[in-house]
């Protein structure tokens, strides 16, 4: 870096091995103080001619070499935003106008062809980079990592960056705004769309952060502490030909318009972990998106996802899955049309604690749309969780050899459904529930089904198939 000189002039001045030598001010570039950042992200500054204040900061020549080199030498390259107070210490600095151009540069400085494998990543410092009319396209096994992303609730349209924030400004409509491809991460920044439309119908952006179109694998991927906020698509990864895996996605948050997440074409295990797209996070568009967004799609070629700690409102469709044999725990869907809707591809799915509440949109469409957990899928299994104040029905279940077991069912139907639990399919088992409303009862219309052991308040069980098995439910008053 430009200041290494500097530093190295410093030692020698000081004296090394000395513990009580201070950098005279005549070495700083440009003035008397040196920030850098701590461990926790936080701007340190201290002046060279006084002995600082705590015992955190080690005034050695050696020790000052070790506080600067971790950040700034060690081969990390720093990427700074436009007319920065600190840039003196930035190896790239933004113009704010094209920014995607600067920080293409120093990714592709940071390539493990051109590092020699060590430190293959950019750290961004924080601010708002204006991305212009181009695309970052990280290469494969290089990172960036932000200062981290605005704290709930943040609007990033402001000039104070809480949290460190890195804010990428996205106005460009026709190019995606990052491409990526393997075994790297992005970490720490936020989505901002300045231009968007904050009434009616959504301008149609393209999608935060997807794959390109050419035919690699895009694997061993990790996308962590994003807020997608305004995005129209947040992250989309559906590669062309061959496929994706091993990729992870850990707290990720904000309200993207039309599609949260979209994730296609896996062969192998994906985790998705700690993610809340909520209303709250960006709401001038929440009846457009209740009519017409999904907030995560798993499509059909994805095998074996494990998603855990799942919060979703005000889509149209909450959470799609096509995939089969995944594990879903602890999935809350709020103000959706569709809480949880399982494709015909779906199969071999377990869903432990669903939690789906004020489900319904008004008016009331018809008894096959307005359904908390709709599904279409064979050999799924919804083991515990609940479902209440939802104008629908709790479930319909159109596929065959499906289990719904253990779930509590409360105020389901008061837009005039008289199903809780209605079977379309056949081999279905519906066991151990409790529909404690005044609308309890679950209705089989398909064959050979099982429905035992539930407990409905003022319902009961109908049976309009051939060879069900209905036995030792229990119809109560309160």
């Amino acid at each position: 870096m430009k200041f290494i000189s500097v530093l190295v002039m410093a030692l020698l001045l000081a004296g090394i091995g000395s513990a009580q030598n201070y950098l005279p001010e005549s070495t700083m570039e440009p003035g008397a103080n040196l920030s850098y950042y701590d461990s926790g992200t936080n701007i340190q500054t201290f002046d060279f001619a006084d002995e600082p204040a705590d015992g955190d900061i080690f005034v050695s020549a050696s020790d000052i070499w070790r506080i600067v080199a971790t950040k700034y030498i060690d081969n990390e390259i720093i990427v700074g935003p436009s007319s920065d107070t600190y840039s003196y210490f930035y190896d790239y600095e933004c113009d704010g106008t094209d920014d995607y151009a600067t920080i293409n540069i120093a990714l592709n400085a940071a390539a493990p062809s051109q590092n020699n494998y060590i430190n293959n990543k950019i750290i961004m410092m924080p601010g708002r980079y204006n991305l212009g009319d181009g695309s970052i396209d990280i290469p494969i096994g290089v990172s960036i990592i932000g200062g981290g992303r605005t704290g709930a609730y943040d609007n990033p349209n402001t000039t104070a960056f809480s949290g460190g924030a890195v804010i990428f400004n996205v106005t460009n409509q026709s190019i995606p705004a990052i491409y990526i491809h393997s075994s790297s991460t992005i970490r720490g920044i936020t989505a901002y769309y300045s231009e968007q439309n904050t009434s009616g119908a959504p301008i149609e952006y393209e999608p935060f952060i997807t794959n390109t179109a050419e035919s690699e694998y895009i694997i061993d991927n990790t996308f962590a502490d994003i807020n997608l906020y305004n995005s129209y698509i947040g992250i989309e990864i559906d590669p062309i030909e061959l496929t994706a895996g091993r990729n992870h996605f850990y707290n990720i948050v904000g309200h993207p318009i039309y599609r949260g997440i979209y994730y296609n074409n896996s062969t192998d295990v994906d985790v998705f972990r700690d993610i809340d797209f909520n209303i709250n996070f960006y709401s001038n568009l929440q009846n457009w998106s209740q009519e017409n967004g999904t907030a995560i799609t798993l499509g059909q070629t994805v095998a074996w996802p494990t998603m855990d700690t799942i919060f979703m409102s005000a889509y149209y469709n909450g959470l799609v899955v096509e995939s089969d044999s995944g594990s879903f725990n602890n999935i809350h869907v709020d103000f959706c049309r569709h809480c949880i809707l399982l494709a015909t591809t779906a199969s071999n799915n377990v869903f432990n604690n669903i939690q789906c509440t004020a489900y319904q949109l008004t008016p009331y469409e018809t008894a096959s749309t307005d359904v908390a957990v709709y599904v279409n899928g064979t050999y799924n299994n919804f083991l515990g969780g609940s479902i209440i104040l939802c104008g629908g029905e709790a479930f319909w279940i159109q596929g065959n050899k499906n289990r719904v077991c253990g779930m509590m069912l409360q105020n389901v139907g008061t837009y005039g459904v008289t199903q809780t639990i209605e079977v379309i399919g056949s081999y279905n088992i519906i066991n151990g529930n409790h529909v404690d409303d005044s609308h309890g009862t679950i209705r089989l219309l398909g064959n050979y089904n099982i429905a035992t052991d539930n407990m409905c308040l003022s319902g009961q069980v109908y049976d309009a198939g051939a060879n069900n098995v209905v036995a030792d439910n229990i119809a109560y008053s309160a």
